[in-house]
């Protein structure tokens, strides 16, 4: 698929099909949670990648044998100043070499010439400027990323003229000198028929100072330079950046490129118009980024004489972002027939409303945008809307709704209301975001930074993921005690993140009523003291993470479902009774995560037999400021131990005396003085210890 293109899969939009996989993936662990946020990925995955992938791909700046190099069809090269690129002569069944980041990189060796299957080409943010004579007659070559071109660079230009065999992606920079080179003469690029994507990058930055902008480009140079890099009609995708023209050339939007797919324009910063692009038959998905000197789009920006047809008929996809200065939209009236996702982002001058007659839209961004009108009645079709706009002001929603997030919207009080708690006279259109509105197909509801949010409503029956995240850098103030009185129709809800609810005192009783939940993540939520007690019969539990809430005085009597896979614990100052009720009937418990313990000495705890379950591969201690040593008993059982992590523990000082399990593959530890001391004997039982893990990384500091 190619990048940017949104694409269905029996009738789902593609970032649904690709939850789905991602979250099957996470259930097998392929992914794991990340204890600062987000996902990580277990190194093990990569080494099992590695072994998979043999000797048919290898890093050139790994050490491997003469045998594998010649055998290798892909390289890559992670930068690094201490090495250089020098010998590719014995790469040449190699059809990918990957390049890119290496910024000592100036020069590519003349051996490039005898990759004769070199397919892929990627020396993107390098210095290379050019290419090695001979690089026209790889014939193979179908993606060539980043082809430089300096002013003077006979050479480069040569070889950028003869590349007749290119069949498929080039990406051209610094492009800012070459209509002054004697070199280039006529349509360099016309002849390239088999090239179907090209970005071309002049490769300077302007730097807005005041009211004029620094380093300003020369308009005319690269007016003639983009008429000299006109492409072939068979072009499928297209990325200009930077370009520093006032206008663009009658090429670009030419219906004659009737295979045109993407278009991006970005970082244009003197161009005062929009091309016509409402002529390209083809066109699915349109990026405009960083055009702050237009201030309105017109009927040129449909294409001229366009009153008997309708402009963009193919377009489902449409960006707009950072047009400071826009001020006007006008509306065509027919415009956008099969547009399915709008977003317009940081155009804060934008007045008006959005075209009216998008009824094949379903997903809609309005990002900073607080002059903008949005009427959500005219979206008969919307299933995702994303609203980030301080004192914002919106009304009735859409009832095809099945994902909608709110991201600082400071002045909003209520959600959801319906009945009874909208008919007080202290409720307005300005504090609350719906009303009366049948949101039977909401799947996803996400609130973020909203401060003043009190009160949430009855939450839809077919919710599947809840997020609360009411943080705000100038106040926390968000007065929400609950989330909802009952759970009694919302048993398709299958995750519950909650973050920076001060006032938030309990869960509802009847938690337990959720039978497809499988995940609960709890965090800074002070008053919080309780969790319901019937926890123990959610079936379908498989990670439950609660930090930073100190206000909890006891967990549940009877325990935590046996079924969970994954279990934090941090900062919630009760231990010694989850210690004590008996981790190990976690039987199904895959990787624990425990900080923030005071006045615990060992762990696992010795004094109260405390045992771990025998299933954990993944274990996280982090600040336990009193611990002093690892239980010998304890770590006996973890046979299954591949991952652990040992954070701020001051006063631990060496291993189990027993040793640490045999299985465990990776080992990493953060700000442990006296460990680390241990470990950096030239002998001793530690040092032996870390000998036999595969991978061990020890890091003083936080």
């Amino acid at each position: 698929m190619a990048e940017g293109l949104i694409e269905q899969r029996d009738g789902q939009h593609m970032e649904d099909v690709g939850e789905e996989y991602f979250q099957d993936l996470f259930s097998r662990s392929f992914f794991q949670s990340s204890s600062t946020g987000g996902f990580i990925m277990h190194d093990l995955v990569n080494d099992l990648a590695q072994v998979v992938a043999g000797d048919a791909c290898f890093r050139l700046e790994d050490k491997v044998t003469p045998r594998k190099r010649e055998k290798s069809r892909h390289s890559s090269y992670i930068p690094s100043p201490m090495i250089a690129v020098k010998d590719l002569s014995c790469l040449k069944i190699s059809s990918t070499m990957l390049l890119r980041g290496c910024w000592h990189l100036k020069k590519l060796p003349l051996e490039m010439q005898n990759l004769i299957n070199l397919r892929h080409l990627d020396i993107q943010d390098t210095c290379v400027e050019g290419m090695p004579q001979g690089i026209e007659e790889l014939k193979r070559l179908r993606t060539l990323s980043d082809f430089v071109v300096g002013e003077g660079n006979e050479v480069g230009i040569t070889a950028l003229t003869n590349l007749k065999f290119l069949q498929g992606t080039l990406r051209i920079s610094r492009l800012e000198n070459v209509a002054n080179d004697s070199y280039v003469r006529g349509a360099i690029l016309l002849d390239k028929e088999k090239m179907d994507d090209l970005v071309m990058d002049w490769g300077i930055f302007y730097f807005w100072s005041g009211l004029k902008f620094q380093n300003i480009p020369n308009e005319i140079c690269h007016r003639e330079v983009i008429e000299k890099m006109k492409p072939h009609g068979n072009l499928k995708k297209l990325t200009i950046i930077r370009y520093g023209g006032i206008q663009f050339p009658s090429w670009v939007g030419d219906p004659l490129f009737s295979n045109l797919v993407s278009l991006k324009l970005e970082n244009c910063f003197k161009c005062t118009t929009l091309p016509q692009l409402g002529l390209l038959s083809s066109l699915k998905y349109l990026v405009i980024k960083e055009f702050p000197n237009v201030k309105v789009v017109d009927r040129e920006f449909y294409g001229e004489g366009m009153s008997n047809s309708n402009p963009f008929p193919a377009l489902e996809t449409l960006h707009i972002e950072d047009m400071y200065e826009w001020e006007e939209w006008k509306i065509c009236g027919y415009e956008f027939p099969h547009l399915r996702e709008l977003s317009i982002v940081r155009c804060p001058k934008l007045l008006g409303t959005l075209p009216s007659h998008l009824y094949s839209l379903q997903k809609l961004d309005i990002i900073e945008c607080c002059e903008l009108v949005v009427s959500l009645g005219s979206l008969p079709v919307i299933s995702r809307l994303r609203l980030v706009i301080n004192g914002c002001r919106k009304h009735q929603l859409p009832s095809s709704l099945k994902r909608l997030k709110i991201s600082h919207c400071t002045e909003l009080q209520r959600l959801l209301d319906v009945g009874e708690a909208y008919s007080s006279s202290r409720v307005t259109d300005e504090d609350s975001i719906s009303r009366d509105t049948n949101l039977s197909n909401l799947q996803n509801l996400e609130i973020d930074g909203c401060s003043s949010l009190t009160f949430l409503g009855e939450l839809p029956a077919s919710l599947k993921y809840l997020v609360l995240n009411c943080f705000s850098f100038h106040s926390i103030n968000a007065k929400i005690e609950s989330i909802a009185e009952r759970f009694d129709n919302n048993t398709f809800l299958e995750s519950i993140k909650i973050r920076y609810l001060p006032y938030l005192k309990s869960l509802p009783k009847n938690l337990h009523m959720l039978t497809n939940l499988h995940h609960i993540k709890i965090s800074h939520c002070d008053k919080l003291k309780v969790l319901p007690d019937n926890m123990h019969n959610l079936t379908s539990l498989q990670e439950l993470a609660i930090q930073d809430c100190p206000g909890i005085i006891s967990f549940p009597e009877e325990g935590f479902p046996t079924n969970l896979t994954s279990l934090c614990i941090h900062n919630v100052e009760i231990y010694t009774p989850l210690f004590a009720w008996g981790l190990h009937r976690l039987t199904s418990l895959k990787n624990l995560s425990i900080g923030g313990c005071p006045g615990v000495l060992s762990f696992p705890q010795d004094e109260i037999d405390m045992k771990l379950p025998t299933s954990l591969t993944s274990l996280i201690i982090e600040e336990f400021q009193d611990l002093k040593y690892l239980s010998s008993k304890g770590f006996q059982s973890l046979t299954s131990l591949e991952y652990m992590r040992i954070v701020r523990c001051p006063k631990l000082a060496s291993f189990p005396k027993n040793g640490l399990p045999p299985s465990l593959l990776q080992l990493q530890i953060y700000n442990c003085p006296l460990l680390q001391k241990s470990c950096q004997k030239g002998k001793g039982r530690e040092l032996q210890e870390l000998a036999r893990i595969p991978f061990v990384e020890i890091i003083e500091g936080s």
